[in-house]
């Protein structure tokens, strides 16, 4: 009974440094549940048509927006919040009354 316990050890350690040298990764539940879940991500995604290439270009599209809303947002000397709390409408609201004044007096 005693060699059977050593050599399963023996295994254990031995496979694990072996996935550490493949995979450059440390042998633990993270690691693995990371590794099968991406897998599985993946084949859905696949299997569902959804392009993943695609949906990263349209998150970094909307970072990009958010970036540019901030900075006009600074230029009104308005703080902008994702949520917002309506500071920013009632400035667009005022700029676009401005520009129909404007606009009807040219008629």
């Amino acid at each position: 009974m005693e060699p059977a316990p050593y050599l399963v050890g023996l295994a254990t350690v031995i496979s694990g440094y072996l996935w550490f040298l493949y995979h450059n990764r440390e042998v633990g539940y993270r690691s693995m549940r990371h590794i099968t879940v991406s897998k599985r991500q993946l084949k859905l995604y696949a299997q569902k048509g959804f392009d993943l290439g695609r949906w990263e270009e349209l998150v970094d599209q909307g970072r990009a927006l958010r970036k540019e809303i901030k900075v006009v947002a600074a230029e009104y000397d308005v703080e902008w919040g994702e949520l917002g709390d309506g500071q920013v409408k009632k400035v667009l609201e005022e700029e676009g009354k401005e520009e129909e004044a404007v606009d009807d007096g040219d008629d």
